[in-house]
C-alpha cells in the first residue's frame, strides 16, 4: 500500500483497502462501475452468482416465456440463446422470475442465463 498512497487520494486509498479486505475475506463479490470513471464511483455487488442456468420453458419455436429459479438483482441478468448474448428490452424482458422473449427461440436452440440474486 505504501507505493499507492502517493498517487491516490484518501477516498481511493480507502477503496483499495476495502477491496483488499474483501479479497482476503473469501467473500463472493464483484465490482460494478457506476457514474464517472473514478475509483470512488464503484459499487460492490454481493450475493449469489448463478452461472449457466437453463430456465424452464419449452424451446420449440413457439414459446416465448421462460422461468428462472431466483429473482435476480436488478441489472445482473444476462440471457444467451443459441450461444449468442441477447439484449434486454430488444430481445427480452424480465418480471420477477419470468423472462419473456420478443421472439420464440427455434426448436433445438439453447436458452441459458447468468445473474446474481
Amino acid at each position: 500500500m505504501a507505493r499507492t498512497e502517493g498517487i491516490l487520494d484518501a477516498n481511493e486509498v480507502a477503496l483499495v483497502q476495502a477491496l483488499d479486505a474483501l479479497a482476503t475475506s473469501g467473500a463472493t463479490q464483484a465490482i460494478r462501475k457506476s457514474g464517472a470513471t473514478t475509483l470512488v464511483n464503484l459499487d460492490v455487488l454481493s450475493g449469489t452468482i448463478v452461472d449457466d442456468e437453463t430456465p424452464t420453458g419449452a424451446v420449440n419455436g413457439s414459446n416465448t416465456s421462460f422461468t428462472i429459479a431466483n429473482t435476480p438483482t436488478s441489472g445482473t441478468l444476462v440471457l444467451y440463446e443459441g450461444g449468442v448474448r441477447k439484449l434486454q428490452t430488444v430481445d427480452w424482458s424480465l418480471s420477477g422470475t419470468t423472462i419473456t422473449t420478443t421472439y420464440a427461440p427455434p426448436n433445438g436452440s439453447s436458452v441459458r442465463v447468468n445473474y446474481r440474486y
